[in-house]
């Protein structure tokens, strides 16, 4: 599989069930920070998932799986958005803060273009932000963020307290977003 990316080996040697595991969590977070509501990001993301069970021989011809999902959550999150605006306009079921909060988080999705950057660049452009922290900041986030570890291990591991281990994380997130505040979207979809 020499020259293939994780991504590209993950839709064409994984089954359903592996991308469930990979993605759902991501995918589930990026729609909570859109969506608001977590059991309704909850049911955009499990619709998406039934749609490619129901689609599943297409995913042998995606490339991209992360990029591919991204937009199609990105795309269900503005039907969500879209459908409860009018929504609400009809019944006037929001109050004008949801409302405005809703708009807000609307456009932002829609102004995102994620068809302009390939994951290389994104890659590349998380990369270079992620190596512009601080050393401790960035080797604490690396260990939260990128490998999955608990805050408890890091902290043993490095000789910290559980709490400077969750504002290390803290401070390289909102660094991380100041940098990248330009391709946010894809940066809650990747790391939250």
């Amino acid at each position: 599989m020499k020259g293939t990316t994780n991504d590209e080996r993950c839709i064409k040697e994984f089954a359903f069930p592996e991308i469930y595991s990979a993605y759902f969590p991501g995918m589930l977070r990026f729609a909570c920070t859109y969506i608001i509501n977590k059991e309704e990001a909850e049911n955009v993301v499990q619709d998406i998932f039934v749609y490619l069970w129901e689609n599943r021989s297409l995913l042998k011809e995606i490339h991209s799986p992360q990029s591919f999902l991204f937009t199609l959550v990105k795309r269900r999150s503005i039907d969500f958005l879209r459908r409860k605006l009018s929504a609400s306009y009809r019944e006037g079921s929001l109050d004008e803060v949801e409302n405005h909060e809703y708009q807000y988080k609307l456009y932002s999705l829609e102004a995102f273009d994620e068809t302009k950057l390939s994951d290389e660049d994104m890659g590349r452009f998380l990369r270079e932000a992620i190596e512009r922290l601080p050393e401790k900041c960035r080797r604490i986030f690396i260990e939260s963020k990128l490998n999955n570890r608990k805050y408890q291990e890091i902290a043993d591991e490095m000789g910290l307290s559980v709490q400077t281990v969750k504002n290390q994380v803290m401070i390289a997130v909102r660094k991380l977003r100041e940098d990248l505040k330009d391709y946010l979207p894809f940066l809650v979809f990747l790391i939250g």
